[in-house]
């Protein structure tokens, strides 16, 4: 009896790994799924704000300059390039400050003795928002 029930099992399971590897063989090697980059950069956004009744800033004659700020990406923790542009006057290394802002999203806040100020705010779907502020 248990001749009988063992060869049917032995053979049904034979059957079914050949047929899954038949299977697996059959399929073309171009159609599978390219990996995805977890570490694609963001769309940028760029908003300058200006102060109402504030200082003008001390180099206002002079062009701005373009820096290049590195952050971290909240969700990857990928770090990425930001170009952005500073006044000529902030030649200081700036004070960061990151924490959770409104409606939950990751902001990284860039401060310069000069006044001028930058925040970056992650969206949830992974763009990112540069607030600058004279």
């Amino acid at each position: 009896m248990i001749r009988t029930l063992l060869i049917p099992a032995v053979l049904l399971s034979l059957v079914a790994t050949f047929g899954t590897a038949k299977a697996a063989s059959t399929e073309p090697s171009c159609c599978a799924p390219e990996p995805v980059s977890c570490c694609e950069p963001p769309c940028i956004t760029y908003r300058d704000h200006h102060r109402l009744f504030s200082k003008v800033c001390c180099c206002s004659c002079e062009p701005p300059v373009k820096m290049v700020l590195v952050v971290e990406k909240p969700c990857t923790d990928c770090a990425f390039e930001v170009p952005v542009c500073v006044p000529a006057c902030c030649t200081d290394a700036p004070k960061v400050c990151a924490h959770d802002g409104i409606f939950g999203r990751k902001v990284v806040e860039y401060e310069w003795c000069c006044g001028f100020h930058i925040r970056m705010v992650f969206t949830h779907c992974g763009d990112l928002i540069v607030h600058s502020y004279y």
